[in-house]
């Protein structure tokens, strides 16, 4: 089993894009974990709305990309884990 693991801040729809492009991916089963450090709830709500079973979300206290990856790998439940790539704004 493997964690995907998707931080994001501030940016309900784009997130939502990328959380769309990893659940499309057909491979070795997978759980993913939406770090999330916005300060309003589109994120949540729209991840909620999901309702799939593989998704994981998890709101992050701190700020930043380094402290968004170490939330979200304390609290992976696999020995592997894989990163999306960042993005500009």
């Amino acid at each position: 089993m493997i964690t995907a693991l998707i931080c994001t801040r501030d940016r309900g729809a784009s997130a939502m894009e990328a959380v769309r492009s990893v659940l499309g991916n057909a491979g070795p089963p997978f759980t993913l974990l939406i770090v999330d450090q916005s300060e309003k709830d589109e994120t949540r709500a729209a991840v909620e709305a999901l309702a799939d079973p593989r998704v994981r979300y998890l709101k992050c206290p701190g700020k930043g990309l380094a402290a968004a990856r170490n939330y979200g790998i304390r609290d992976s439940r696999t020995d592997v884990i894989a990163l999306t790539k960042s993005s500009a704004r």
